[in-house]
């Protein structure tokens, strides 16, 4: 559907409710999913005391999903430039659906060996439903890809939310691993609403799979210089996203003497912002600027300078709130234009590896921007030196977004 249509059906023929069915229901498979990957971060004490675990142990239990996504979104990746959309996103939500069941009964069982077991497997799942679903989205919408695919990354921070509260509230009324039984309910009915919203896309019938060899589509995606600098401010973003969400309570707490419970809750306003920022930045690409998302992220990581540096002097408290809006708006920005962008750049028949290349990058960043913030509050004691490696990152981000062209081009191969 284009900008300029007055009728309410799109130029072949579908509804614009069909439209918004279709990437709803796309969106609630990819929120539920998020919810699963935190859900147990509300809980931890409790599943620390029924599994008879140590802190160690029980950071693996949050960590093991996330890792599991940066060892398979490559290879998902290269599978999704060779089959089929929506038969991935089938696949991927039948293993989501499995990771929570085994879930639920290794819990109740107290196995811990299992129930890691069934977070890693979830990890995997939950990949090949994001890339699965931005596949399938940016195939729906391809005059408006950027708005579209903005809108669908708003399921991550909505789903951290929905995960962060579901856990306590269903502990509090029954054995904490029954919350896996909750998202099971959750999400069958929009797995199957999804399935039958995405009948007939390109991803699935129309387009033919592509006959690209495994190894040539990631050769294509890595020897592409733009989709790398892509890649790196993909890094940057969900490197500042991850260091800031981690470090700001104990910043908070430390700096102004706030409570936790005051800090956590100050802290909350860096990500919460991101609903609003990751489908803004598609939009005002595709409807202010004609699809000129270079000018977008350009624009998103100079803002985010002046609001780091803001919160590293030590503002009052009012100033601070306005600072952390701010620097959370601008990071979140470009998570909503790096995986509609980025492929842009690259054939056709490395779409899919592309989009997973973007991924690895950004949750590269999100393991190492937490350990090296830890790293340096550990060597100089303070946080004045984290403030300096988040200035860094931004100056890197402004830099790859500058070295872009105007235009993105598709290269030959």
């Amino acid at each position: 559907m284009t900008a300029h249509d007055s009728e309410p059906t799109a130029t072949d023929g579908r509804s614009r409710s069909a439209d918004v069915l279709f990437l709803a229901s796309c969106w609630a498979v990819a929120c539920i999913g998020a919810a699963y990957l935190i859900v147990p971060s509300g809980i931890l004490p409790v599943i620390r005391r029924e599994l008879v675990i140590g802190p160690a142990a029980a950071g693996w239990v949050i960590s093991v999903p996330y890792a599991a996504e940066a060892l398979a979104a490559v290879p998902i990746g290269i599978l999704l430039d060779r089959t089929r959309g929506r038969r991935l996103l089938a696949g991927a939500v039948l293993l989501v659906v499995v990771a929570n069941v085994v879930g639920a009964v290794s819990g109740e069982s107290g196995r811990f060996d299992l129930f890691l077991a069934a977070r890693f497997l979830g990890g995997v799942a939950y990949m090949a439903v994001w890339l699965s679903t931005i596949r399938l989205v940016s195939d729906r919408f391809p005059d408006r890809t950027a708005t579209a695919v903005g809108l669908l990354t708003t399921s991550g921070p909505a789903g951290i939310a929905i995960g962060l509260s579901l856990g306590p509230f269903v502990a509090l009324r029954s054995p904490w691993y029954d919350v896996f039984w909750v998202l099971v309910a959750l999400l069958l009915p929009a797995g199957l609403l999804a399935l039958l919203a995405t009948r007939g896309e390109p991803s699935d019938s129309a387009r033919d799979v592509r006959a690209t060899r495994p190894g040539e589509a990631l050769a294509i995606t890595l020897r592409n210089r733009n989709l790398l600098l892509v890649a790196l401010m993909s890094f940057v973003a969900y490197s500042l996203f991850l260091l800031f969400s981690s470090w700001l309570p104990s910043f908070f707490a430390d700096g102004y003497g706030f409570s936790l419970a005051r800090s956590s809750l100050l802290a909350s306003v860096f990500p919460a912002v991101g609903v609003l920022a990751r489908s803004g930045g598609g939009i005002v690409s595709d409807y202010v600027l004609g699809g000129d998302a270079k000018r977008v992220l350009t624009v998103s990581f100079a803002a985010l300078l002046p609001a780091v540096c803001g919160i590293a002097l030590g503002p009052s408290a009012g100033s601070l709130v306005l600072l952390l809006l701010a620097a959370g708006f601008f990071v979140q920005t470009g998570i909503g234009l790096f995986f509609s962008y980025g492929p842009k750049f690259v054939a056709e028949s490395a779409e899919g590896t592309a989009v997973a290349v973007l991924n690895t990058a950004g949750l590269t960043g999100s393991f190492t921007g937490p350990i090296i913030a830890g790293v340096i509050v550990g060597t100089y004691g303070d946080f004045t030196a984290v403030f300096g490696y988040a200035i860094a990152l931004s100056l890197l981000g402004l830099g790859c977004a500058l070295l872009l062209p105007s235009t993105a081009e598709r290269s030959s191969g």
